[in-house]
């Protein structure tokens, strides 16, 4: 991205989510004006949806001084998946019984965030978030 900026390429940049959006800010700083960032989440400071409001919350009441992020906001999607799983897989889960829970879950809401697994289908979700970096 650096060597991109100073040869001049004034074309776009993107890349995927792995790549940490807040680090990249972070790190890149100037440089990484204007990237797209495709995103499995969306924008974890939109207090429109009900799922980000809750996750806000979450955060606040368990690392106060921390800031959302998209990859702190994936890991509470995550954790939201595996509790519904482990509610389905019934009083006593084991490992067979959450695979079970997981692949028969074909309709899960979480609060406007629509998922669908399946025995062939363990994406969950083929929404992507687009979001471009501006003003850091």
């Amino acid at each position: 991205m650096r060597q991109a900026r100073a040869a001049g390429v004034k074309g776009e940049l993107a890349t995927i989510s792995f790549v940490g959006t807040e680090n990249l800010i972070a790190d890149r700083g100037r440089d990484s004006e204007g990237v797209l960032i495709s995103q499995v989440v969306p924008a974890p400071s939109d207090a429109s949806q009900r799922l980000t409001r809750e996750y806000q919350a979450a955060l606040k009441k368990t690392a106060p001084t921390e800031a959302p992020s998209y990859v702190s906001f994936e890991g509470y999607v995550n954790g939201r998946v595996l509790l519904a799983a482990l509610e389905k897989a019934g009083a006593d889960p084991s490992r067979e019984k959450l695979v079970e829970a997981l692949n028969s879950t074909t309709s899960l809401d979480l609060d406007g965030m629509k998922l669908s697994f399946s025995v062939q289908n363990h994406q969950a979700s083929s929404a992507v978030f687009l979001t471009r970096v501006k003003g850091g």
